[in-house]
């Protein structure tokens, strides 16, 4: 079992203090995200238990290119989210303000039309 006693590799910071204070959160990237972060998927690391709204931020802030299909900036520098995306976690769909688990793998994808 690992430093986290979860089973699974303990992050850069537990790796560096011997000790999990935080939560890893794993996101999947479905087209057209993986194409504008270059990469299928992105790990990111919290000090605390971060909301899906916090994941997207990060991500924004890594991957500019994200930002006009995630995220609508208002007036006064107040960050909304865009209709432009889907978030789950297995066949859960997720809003912003929901909170993510250690371990936790979103899937975020673009919603389409079609048949």
């Amino acid at each position: 079992m690992s430093a986290t006693g979860s089973g699974r590799s303990p992050g850069p910071l537990a790796r560096r203090t011997g000790v999990c204070v935080g939560s890893l959160v794993r996101v999947r990237l479905f087209a057209p995200f993986d194409r504008l972060c270059g990469r299928r998927d992105a790990v990111v690391e919290f000090p605390g238990t971060p909301t899906l709204a916090d994941v997207l931020i990060r991500l924004v802030a890594e991957h500019p290119a994200l930002e006009r299909y995630l995220l609508r900036r208002t007036g006064d520098g107040a960050v909304d989210f865009t209709d432009y995306f889907l978030a789950c976690v297995g066949e859960t769909i997720l809003l912003p303000d929901d909170v993510l688990s250690d371990g936790a793998e979103v899937k975020l994808f673009a919603p389409h039309a079609g048949g």
